[in-house]
């Protein structure tokens, strides 16, 4: 309630109407509005656009396919979706278009085309027509048995023409990007900085991504040719510390820290040789710099 200058009460209401709820820019505006600014750097290959199921809407769908590419998303399973109609046709009247809903019922099963089996996951695919797209779409019908029940899940792509395999690989890899996350968290400082100004903030999650990239590059190029497919950040971050702390310490002439030099010649060759610290050439070269800069340790009296 509010006063006015001639003591009358009104309501007032703090609340903005539909209109103006309806004019503020979403989540899926602000991605698109990205997508559209640096389409134009995306490789010549790229033709696919992967989403989880939030970013199913008619916006999105819209504005990915008016830029050439299509998108590659999950769909709930109560969304009306109508079979395509292939029967005869009438001779007079409107051409039918649909056969009725798809409600992924066991009469409905022999609508599905057999795509395969990956990882006892079985891939049924099928071309429907979304009415809420107003678009024709390739579905895809994941069903895998975990243990007394079936865990299903639905897939779905503006391009009909991909093959279904292909389109719950794409998806696979969609799931990549949480690993990224994962990494960044706990070991290149993602969620460490406390700026406030949103150029610093750009700044900070750019090197933080970058650095985790170049470890990942790192780590591929030295384990090419093998068959070691899995990466520890933690394991890398643990090289790089040693790394750079035996670097330094060669740097400062006769420092010992209060330290038996003996003890110090005797921690770097240990820590130098770990199995954590495995750059190539580098071990002797460190080695030799630290017992000359500390000298050869004599025996106590």
């Amino acid at each position: 309630m509010v006063y006015d200058r001639q003591h009358s009460v009104f309501k007032q209401n703090l609340y903005p109407c539909n209109s103006q709820r309806a004019k503020k820019e979403t989540r899926v505006d602000d991605y698109l509005k990205h997508l559209q600014q640096d389409s134009s750097a995306l490789p010549a290959g790229v033709r696919d656009v992967l989403a989880d199921g939030y970013y199913s809407k008619i916006k999105l769908i819209n504005g990915v396919c008016n830029l050439g590419l299509h998108l590659v998303s999950t769909l709930r399973h109560d969304a009306n979706r109508r079979w395509l109609y292939h029967g005869p046709q009438k001779t007079r009247g409107r051409p039918k278009q649909y056969d009725g809903k798809v409600r992924f019922q066991l009469q409905e099963w022999d609508r599905f085309e057999k795509a395969g089996q990956v990882n006892e996951t079985q891939v049924d695919t099928s071309i429907v027509n979304s009415a809420h797209f107003k678009r024709n779409v390739r579905i895809i019908y994941l069903m895998k048995p975990i243990g007394q029940k079936i865990q299903t899940a639905l897939l779905s792509s503006t391009d009909i023409e991909l093959p279904a395999l292909e389109i719950y690989r794409l998806y696979q890899a969609r799931f990549q990007i949480e690993f990224l996350f994962r990494d960044a968290k706990p070991f290149t400082g993602l969620l460490d900085s406390q700026a406030h100004c949103p150029s610093a903030l750009h700044f900070h999650f750019n090197a933080s991504m970058t650095a985790l990239n170049l470890l990942k590059l790192e780590d591929r190029q030295r384990t090419e040719g093998t068959d070691r497919s899995v990466i520890s950040i933690a394991s890398w971050k643990i090289r790089k510390f040693k790394s750079t702390w035996i670097i330094t310490l060669s740097r400062i002439p006769r420092v010992t820290f209060g330290l038996n030099p003996r003890r110090v010649v005797e921690a770097t060759r240990t820590w130098t040789f770990s199995p954590l610290l495995q750059p190539t050439g580098f071990q002797p070269v460190v080695v030799e710099i630290i017992i000359t800069i500390l000298g050869t340790p004599k025996e106590p009296v």
